[in-house]
């Protein structure tokens, strides 16, 4: 009887914790954008820099913050940083975003894709326009190796 009561315990603190994660805000993880200026090398001017490629990891955290990795290659050497990079908010029907270098503006989520409204390009190009990120998938050590 011990143990069936410490089961059923048990299985009442794993259910919780099991919802908690479900309900965790989908804009919540890692969105990526990567350049690689050998196929658009008219790109490269917009970077200021003389990169082949770079690579930015956006972390939108549960708190409404936004971490980002920055990754510029050249000549097969990377230089990163990270730091603090804006934050976020739902309001129940809608995104905002702010990140330092890009602005602020609405965001929406389409299927894999974190769409960034850009305002200034908007502008310039007289029509909406968004930047769109992919969602980095975390690592599962339990079906991501192969056997």
């Amino acid at each position: 009887m011990k143990k069936f009561v410490a089961l059923v315990l048990i299985l009442m603190m794993i259910l919780p914790s099991a919802q908690a994660a479900e309900e965790r805000d989908p804009i919540v993880g890692c969105w990526y954008m990567l350049y690689d200026f050998r196929d658009t090398p008219e790109l490269v001017s917009a970077f200021g820099s003389d990169a082949e490629k770079v690579m930015t990891i956006c972390d939108f955290s549960e708190n409404g913050a936004i971490m980002m990795l920055d990754l510029t290659t050249k000549d097969n050497i990377g230089t990163p940083t990270y730091n603090g990079g804006g934050k976020w908010s739902n309001d129940g029907s809608t995104y905002t975003y702010s990140i330092i270098g890009l602005g602020s503006g609405d965001a929406y989520i389409d299927d894999s894709f974190l769409c960034l409204y850009i305002e200034d390009a908007s502008k310039q190009l007289g029509r909406n326009v968004y930047l769109r990120l992919r969602r980095m998938e975390s690592f599962n050590p339990y079906t991501d190796y192969i056997y």
